[in-house]
């Protein structure tokens, strides 16, 4: 039996290229490897819509052709998103990439809010950029992509530090707290009822590397290998969702909603515990505008 799969969130990277090397950066090294057409298709073979669709990990502007192809089978694919976005950090823009983007943006059905695509803006992604370009480069790529359509002026710092992270203690992430990545916040929940939907898979999330493998988020350091089972081995996500360990399974609607937000509503206030200071969060921002406002 063929089953559809309808994720409530869907993440993918697209590459793990990336041109800079952040103090804090949680996506380990970077390498040139990028999602092939065949892992694409295979990722893509079962899943017909999600809510949120976006890119992790590799800057995106330096992998046009993994964006290009990936484009291209959920446009044959037929796969259907409600809002669509990701993180760019600014450095690096990318005629034909921005360009596949907003055609997958276009596609959004939710148009009240297509795009949630921001530029990172924080004093490591400076320091980073600093060492590899001249100001006025790095002013000329985030006037443009602070003014593309895409992002719109939205901009993100990184906010809170895992262990991942390459900064060693709290001096080196200006006083930013720490906290341990919640890889059960990514572990699929999912609903199957073949009375009431049949040859359908309702699920919470899932995160999948260029490799095509399923991983729980924050395991960076073995992204090569999957947590609920090989999504190009198995030829699509649905068969993870049946049979993997790892996948919490619900035969009953309700049961599945409730746990789902409890999941969610835990992880939020996890994350508050880790959040700046309102007097920090106004110290650093006054640090940054200082330091950007003099070329952005």
């Amino acid at each position: 039996m063929k089953y559809k799969v309808i994720l409530s969130n869907l993440f993918i990277s697209a590459s793990q290229k990336c041109n800079l090397d952040c103090r804090v950066c949680q996506c380990g090294d970077a390498t040139n490897d990028e999602m092939t057409r065949p892992v694409a298709e295979w990722v893509f073979s079962d899943i017909i819509k999600t809510r949120d669709f976006g890119f992790m990990d590799g800057e995106v502007n330096l992998a046009p052709n993994a964006i290009r192809l990936i484009n291209e089978v959920m446009k044959e694919k037929g796969v259907v998103h409600e809002s669509f976005g990701g993180y760019l950090n600014g450095t690096v823009y990318n005629k034909e990439c921005m360009s596949q983007l907003t055609d997958i943006m276009s596609r959004s059905t939710n148009k009240n809010s297509p795009s949630y695509w921001q530029v990172s803006l924080d004093e490591w992604h400076l320091k980073a950029a600093k060492k590899i370009m001249t100001t006025k480069d790095y002013s000329k790529s985030l006037k443009k992509l602070l003014t593309h359509p895409l992002v719109a002026l939205r901009t993100a710092s990184s906010g809170i530090i895992y262990n991942e992270g390459r900064a060693k203690n709290t001096e080196d992430t200006y006083g930013v707290n720490k906290i341990e990545p919640n890889p059960e916040f990514y572990t699929p929940y999912c609903y199957i009822n073949e009375k009431e939907n049949p040859n359908r898979i309702f699920a919470s999330a899932m995160t999948i590397n260029c490799f095509g493998d399923a991983v729980v988020e924050g395991d960076y350091n073995t992204q090569k290998e999957t947590s609920y089972g090989n999504v190009v081995r198995d030829q699509g996500v649905a068969n993870i969702l049946l049979n993997s360990d790892k996948v919490r399974r619900f035969s009953v609607l309700d049961e599945y909603c409730d746990a789902h937000n409890k999941m969610y509503d835990a992880e939020i206030e996890r994350r508050k515990s880790s959040c700046l200071t309102k007097d920090f969060e106004k110290q650093r921002y006054d640090k940054l505008y200082k330091e950007f406002s003099s070329f952005i």
